[in-house]
């Protein structure tokens, strides 16, 4: 590395935490001191995985998945860190009741999420159907 890579590889990581911090959670970006946001291309990816839940289809959601994890990794689709999707992954995803909007606990409870909803919450419950049949 030549002496001005390294200079900026320190420079980056010195700089505060609190800068910028970016949401683990796939489809959404917080900045400190702002709303939570939508991360639209990543919120298209999240619909379509939903889209492909709710449509009528002789497909298993596993084979769905399946499918979908095979088409993105065709299309150059990958994730945040630069890997493919995996079925299991998208799996995960569709587990989320946070892109609709509302948040769950593993003891039954619901309430509205802070986090802007990416689909509609009758297109979660719908695909949650699907998923868990």
């Amino acid at each position: 590395m030549s002496p001005a890579e390294i200079a900026a590889v320190i420079a980056t990581a010195q700089r505060p935490r609190e800068a910028k911090i970016r949401s683990r959670l796939y489809g959404y970006c917080i900045e400190k001191g702002q709303p939570i946001s939508v991360v639209e291309s990543e919120a298209a990816l999240i619909r379509q995985v939903f889209a492909a839940l709710t449509e009528p289809s002789t497909l298993t959601a596993t084979e769905i998945f399946a499918g979908l994890a095979e088409t993105w990794k065709n299309d150059g689709i990958r994730n945040r860190s630069h890997q493919f999707f995996s079925a299991t992954r998208l799996q995960v995803l569709a587990g989320r009741s946070i892109y609709a909007g509302i948040e769950t606990g593993s003891s039954g409870w619901f309430r509205i999420s802070n986090f802007p909803p990416i689909i509609p919450e009758a297109m979660y419950w719908a695909a949650k159907r699907r998923h868990y049949k």
